[in-house]
């Protein structure tokens, strides 16, 4: 959760900020996972292109860790 949505929740104690001992669900992404996405990657220039390229061509290859109330979950 954003930290908005914690407090609204009451939750703001414990999630909310990527700050020392809060809890966070996370998921660390590879913009260049395979040879198309590498070759776009390649040639990004910004955070915002980099990130559309996921969204399009993104998919399961392009995961690399998982985290989940900070700890990291096993890859399949």
């Amino acid at each position: 959760a954003t930290l908005g949505n914690a407090r609204l929740l009451h939750l703001d104690d414990e999630a909310g900020t990527l700050s020392p001992g809060m809890q966070a669900d996370l998921v660390i992404l590879d913009p260049a996972a395979t040879p198309a996405m590498a070759v776009r990657d390649a040639i990004s220039d910004s955070l915002h292109d980099i990130l559309f390229a996921l969204m399009i061509m993104g998919d399961d290859r392009a995961v690399r860790q998982t985290y989940v109330r900070g700890s990291p979950m096993k890859q399949s």
